[in-house]
């Protein structure tokens, strides 16, 4: 005959039920403090990101000052000095080109002889317009003498082509021009006119300054035109006033 058995629920008893919470406790522990550390580490590389962003930030705003500054400041500034710069290469230059044509005079009135050679036409030129002494015309070494094709108005010329000529003294060349200066206007004789050389567009504001020049001396006044540096101007006074001050002329 079988011995009784009991079927049922096993039974735990309270030290085993215990152990499995401080198991669950302990486990769950760990669990926490892992994710304790990945979220810190999560919060310090959100904390890095965000000071990198705000040092991106700044150097951006630094960026953006400093490109505002060259825009607005750096660049005209360079643009001023450039521009400074070639103003004044080209104040040299034209200074240069001033002094080497110092020696020169400009001509205008000799007549053209295709017999004679240009620095016989130049001398005869000296000689018969001028009175200069035959022995001090031939005493002036001429450098280089020719002339200069004119302009034409209306399809016509007036008068011959002025001659350029280059004087190996400097002496030479002021005395022709003092000449030049103190000719008696006499009527009704040819025209003639000695102008020292000048850079093209110094000699167009001279040339401009001269048709005023006429008109002023119509209406009574005294003209002049002198080169200041690299400035072509024209001072006026009345013909009467022969000691008083002389006014620029402004156009």
């Amino acid at each position: 005959m079988a011995g009784n058995t009991k079927d049922g629920p096993d039974t735990v008893s309270n030290a085993e039920l215990k152990t499995i919470m401080l198991r669950l406790e302990s486990t769950l522990n760990k669990r926490m403090d892992k994710l304790q550390t990945q979220v810190n580490k999560l919060n310090e590389s959100v904390s890095t990101n965000q000071e990198t962003i705000r040092n991106l930030e700044e150097k951006v705003t630094r960026d953006s000052e400093q490109t505002n500054e060259l825009a607005h400041e750096t660049v005209p500034n360079i643009d001023k000095k450039l521009t400074e710069l070639k103003q004044d290469i080209e104040k040299k230059l034209l200074l240069n080109e001033i002094h080497d044509r110092k020696t020169n005079l400009l001509f205008y009135g000799a007549e053209e002889n295709k017999d004679k050679t240009i620095y016989e036409v130049v001398r005869d030129f000296l000689i018969t317009d001028f009175n200069v002494p035959q022995a001090d015309v031939y005493s002036i070494f001429i450098v280089n003498a020719h002339r200069l094709p004119r302009r034409n108005y209306g399809g016509q010329r007036k008068g011959p082509d002025p001659i350029i000529v280059r004087f190996g003294a400097i002496g030479d060349r002021d005395w022709i021009l003092e000449l030049a200066k103190n000719r008696d206007y006499v009527p009704g004789r040819k025209p003639v006119m000695v102008y020292t050389d000048l850079p093209a567009e110094m000699k167009r504001k001279r040339g401009m300054l001269v048709a005023e020049a006429k008109k002023l001396r119509r209406e009574g006044r005294v003209t002049r035109i002198k080169v200041i540096g690299t400035e072509v101007i024209m001072e006026h006074r009345a013909k009467e006033q022969r000691q008083g001050p002389w006014v620029k002329y402004s156009g």
